[in-house]
């Protein structure tokens, strides 16, 4: 995939591999689905000088890896979490006979939400941590204390979500349409259980002892209505959150009002 990085370019090289070889629809609608996000946050990955580590969650079914590994020469770690019967590591292989490319990626195996990630403290010098928030059931905060742990100080993570007060979301209820996401084959964390607004994220973050967090939201879907959200009243509907922070002082194990409920007192909850 030499040369500029044009939308159908990058399309055509995700859905050459077998990654989705089970069902080659559902791979094609996943990365035809994603590809706007993709190609937005791969721009604001930062550009860091010298020998960068790069812990990527969540990274099957491996299309952006894919596509991290074109545009950047970082090491990569990776991770997952299939289930509790699943081992502690896994690998896969994918390949495009198109292309004529084959990647073995191996993988740490853990659930962010409730394990201790299996890394030292301040191993990384960038996490991303892309669709996950949404997916949680119990603990954002864990993941995001433990993310800030592993990343070296002045490190950075960038979180990608969805936009709960997204004009499409708008839209829907107003013509009685319901938002929540429908259950998933692939079980509890195969579907959305809790979106967030921009402001949520933001305090989410800062509660959780980030620091210079940047929240941006962007569409990431051709619409007809894109035109909207460069007015004032629109301009915070876009379809997907964007947040960038630095891991710098000491994480706090926070859970605010607006985000837990009857939790234990002995936990922060400022």
């Amino acid at each position: 995939m030499e040369g500029p990085y044009s939308r159908d370019k990058c399309i055509d090289y995700l859905i050459s591999f077998d990654t989705f070889s089970y069902d080659l629809e559902e791979g094609a609608r996943y990365v035809e689905d994603s590809i706007g996000r993709f190609m937005l946050t791969l721009d604001q990955i930062p550009r860091l000088p010298g020998s960068v580590r790069v812990l990527e969650l969540g990274s099957n079914p491996f299309f952006f890896t894919l596509m991290l590994k074109k545009k950047f020469n970082y090491g990569l770690t990776l991770a997952n979490y299939f289930g509790a019967s699943h081992p502690e590591k896994g690998s896969q292989m994918v390949r495009s006979e198109k292309y004529d490319e084959q990647y073995v990626f191996e993988y740490d195996h853990f659930n962010s939400e409730k394990d201790a990630f299996p890394y030292a403290p301040e191993s990384f010098d960038i996490v991303l941590c892309c669709e996950i928030l949404e997916h949680l059931l119990e603990d954002p905060t864990h993941m995001l204390c433990e993310v800030h742990r592993v990343l070296k100080k002045g490190g950075f993570l960038l979180l990608t979500t969805p936009n709960v007060k997204s004009l499409a979301n708008t839209l829907k209820l107003l013509f009685g349409y319901n938002v929540y996401g429908k259950y998933s084959g692939y079980g509890p964390y195969g579907r959305h259980n809790r979106e967030y607004l921009p402001v949520e994220v933001k305090s989410l973050l800062v509660k959780c002892g980030y620091s210079d967090v940047r929240v941006t939201v962007r569409d990431i879907y051709p619409r007809q209505w894109s035109f909207l959200s460069n007015l004032p009243f629109f301009n915070d509907r876009r379809d997907n959150i964007f947040a960038i922070a630095k891991a710098t002082g000491n994480q706090k194990n926070s859970y605010p009002d607006f985000l837990y409920q009857s939790m234990p007192d002995r936990i922060d909850r400022s």
